[in-house]
Order: structure tokens, then C-alpha cells, then sequence
């Protein structure tokens, strides 16, 4: 129930579904230093946009910035994909935790390369992983 985090929303595929369920979706990246064609993350955050009006979706807003940087605001679920390392996991985790999320998907979640940085992060943080489909992991505090 209630407003969606997005931490990490790249192109906006992922915002697109979350979009769908009707909710208002806070949708938090800071579109730099992610693709080495796209160092300023202008191409990256065009799209984005271009998918979000391409849809005529109107429940999302975006906030260009770090998660560090972003003010809270309350939600009861929280999409985390932003920086896959164990401590840009845990600062997601932390941020969605402060928003109020008690409901989380956590994308690239396996034991392997970056992915096994975001299962240390879980399990440090003492998510409890309901179910694991295709490296999306849903979690509960």
C-alpha cells in the first residue's frame, strides 16, 4: 500500500510497471557516471522521460540526485536498483527504511559479481527474502 521508492530507474522500463499499479512513484537516480557513452547522463535521463511521456504517465515524479541526497518521502514499498555496490546497497536500504518501506525488491540479487555485494547488503540488514524470481529478491524487514 501507498507510494512507491524507486531507487535506480535507468531508462524507465521498471518505473513504467511500477507506474501501472496507479500509485505515486518517486523514482530517485542521478543519471551520471553510469555508461561510459553517456558520462553526463543527459541521453540516459531523455529517454526516461521520453518513455514516461511516450505512456502519458503522470504518477511519477523524479528527483535527479543521489539517495543520499533525497529527502524521504512516505512510502510502503520500495524498488531498489540504484548503485549495486555493498555500501550503495545498504545507503538504498537505509533511505527506503527512513521512507517507511517495510516492502522491498531488490534487482540483480545473486551470489555472484556485484549481485552477491547486494545479498551481503540484505542479509546485513536483516531483509527477509519471501521469494527469488529471475535475480529480483522480494524482502520484508
Amino acid at each position: 500500500e501507498g507510494s512507491i521508492l524507486e531507487i535506480g530507474c535507468y531508462y524507465g522500463r521498471s518505473t513504467v510497471l511500477l507506474a501501472a499499479l496507479g500509485r505515486s512513484v518517486y523514482s530517485v537516480d542521478p543519471f551520471d557516471n553510469f555508461d561510459s557513452g553517456d558520462m553526463s547522463g543527459e541521453q540516459i535521463r531523455e529517454a526516461f522521460c521520453k518513455n514516461l511521456s511516450d505512456r502519458n504517465i503522470k504518477n511519477v515524479r523524479l528527483y535527479e540526485m543521489k539517495v543520499e541526497d533525497w529527502t524521504p518521502k512516505l512510502v510502503g514499498f520500495a524498488y531498489l536498483d540504484g548503485d549495486h555496490t555493498y555500501t550503495g546497497t545498504i545507503n538504498q536500504i537505509n533511505k527506503a527504511v527512513e521512507a517507511g518501506a517495510t516492502e522491498f525488491c531488490l534487482h540483480d540479487y545473486v551470489d555472484s559479481g556485484g549481485g552477491a555485494m547486494i545479498v551481503a547488503a540484505a542479509v546485513r540488514k536483516k531483509l527477509k527474502v519471501i521469494q527469488v524470481v529471475e535475480r529480483m529478491a522480494h524482502c520484508r524487514l
